[in-house]
């Protein structure tokens, strides 16, 4: 109903897919659109863990970054170092994800 409401090009940016239940990425969307009947669903999972394992590395090398910027303004104040948690590994977080397709 709330989509509605919005003019259609507006509507045409909204990045998600919704049902009265759930939430689909439009990426995800044009993806499933390629799998037909008959084909395995394997292709798609492979192509959906390139994907993510590609924006993982992305934020990452984002935090790492901005960690190291820190770490340059820190010393040109003399300041002390401050500690930065270690980042958990892709395989980790797909371990204890909330959902797996199967």
């Amino acid at each position: 109903r709330m989509l509605n409401q919005l003019s259609d090009g507006i509507r045409a940016r909204f990045p998600v897919v919704l049902t009265h239940k759930y939430a689909c990425d439009q990426a995800v969307v044009t993806l499933l659109r390629a799998r037909t009947l008959g084909n395995s669903p394997s292709p798609l999972k492979s192509s959906l863990q390139e994907v993510h394992s590609e924006e993982w590395l992305r934020k990452q090398l984002c935090y790492l970054s901005e960690c190291q910027r820190h770490r340059k303004g820190l010393q040109a104040f003399s300041m002390s170092r401050s500690t930065r948690r270690q980042l958990p590994s892709l395989s980790s977080r797909e371990q204890h994800g909330s959902w797996q397709p199967t």
